[in-house]
């Protein structure tokens, strides 16, 4: 159990590490690349955070950075004189990592379900939606049906349930929406179904929960999301054409503008997004279609992967972190 708290420590600074990459590389070529291939750049950090053990590579990009940055272990370990004494601050900091993640799990779940709870579904019947929703999956070429839901509260329409997803519009965009926007709204979501995003949001949400201690970790899920709704939009425009670009955006603003009043992050979704993020999205939807390097998405996935997903070989951290796991005695 020492060794792996120790390991994760490690992965999570080595994966906040390999996001700075990632963020830097986005800032030189972000507009040269499709928002689908830049979505998949972030794997290789998704992967550091949840992988603790990697192979050391001579051209991991970690040879590169200074051993006093390798932070496998707190520095105080290193003048811990005695073996017993060593055992006592690891497996202390084994129960905080641990109980920190069960804190942060049941946090999330206890969330999540009074989320669910607390949205009341409206009882009218709303055919128009139905017949809509149906010409979405037939676009879309999706078989399952899809549950559509109307709820009387004031959030932003938005994909909910992991096992079996629903979508879950509101009452005020059911009525006040016309047919065009709400197909553009359905369309929307039903892509982020179509493109498995809900597994990309668990992964997310599983590293936040093991990384608690770490507060980079929310940031890079900002940035994670925010390429989710980049990737969600160009695909969505793909079904619909190039000609609705207009009136995709205007929908956005639309429902942006329903529930600007509402700050809660429960009850907002990254559909209603804020000025800045709204203006960034708008500009990728009219530079959509356009010709990107997508093709180079693969190789530069895998020249990242490589880089990123191996350490460093043998440095003064990781021979002090195996000398510790060695001496260190469980609790």
């Amino acid at each position: 159990m020492n060794e792996l708290t120790l390991t994760f420590i490690s992965a999570s600074f080595m994966g906040s590490f390999a996001a700075i990459i990632i963020i830097l590389i986005k800032a030189v070529i972000s507009e040269k690349l499709s928002p689908a291939a830049i979505l998949y750049m972030w794997l290789p950090v998704i992967l550091r955070f949840l992988v603790p053990y990697i192979p050391q590579s001579k051209i991991s990009i970690y040879n590169h950075v200074p051993e006093s940055v390798h932070i496998y272990a707190p520095a105080s370990f290193d003048v811990v004189s005695s073996p017993s004494n060593q055992a006592a601050p690891i497996s202390l900091i084994s129960v905080i990592w641990t109980t920190g993640i069960i804190i942060s799990v049941i946090i999330y779940l206890i969330s999540y379900y009074k989320f669910k709870k607390s949205i009341t579904i409206s009882s009218e019947n709303y055919d128009r939606l139905n017949n809509i929703t149906n010409k979405v999956t037939s676009l879309c070429n999706i078989k399952c049906k899809i549950k559509i839901y109307v709820c009387k509260n004031e959030i932003s329409p938005m994909l909910i349930g992991f096992i079996r997803p629903k979508i879950v519009i509101p009452e005020i965009i059911a009525k006040n929406f016309s047919d065009e926007q709400l197909l553009i709204v359905l369309t929307h979501e039903i892509s982020h179904f179509k493109r498995k995003d809900r597994f990309l949001n668990a992964l997310t949400t599983t590293i936040d929960c093991i990384h608690w201690f770490n507060p980079f970790v929310k940031i890079i899920a900002k940035f994670i999301h925010k390429d989710i709704e980049n990737a969600c939009d160009e695909s969505a425009i793909k079904i619909l054409g190039n000609d609705k670009k207009y009136i995709y955006s205007q929908t956005l603003i639309d429902v942006a503008e329903f529930f600007s009043q509402y700050k809660s992050p429960s009850i907002i979704s990254p559909m209603a997004s804020g000025k800045s993020l709204l203006k960034q999205r708008i500009k990728r939807i009219y530079n959509s279609g356009r010709k990107k390097i997508s093709v180079a998405a693969l190789p530069l996935c895998i020249i990242i992967s490589v880089t990123l997903l191996t350490g460093a070989v043998d440095t003064r951290a990781t021979r002090t972190i195996e000398s510790i796991v060695e001496k260190a005695e469980p609790i």
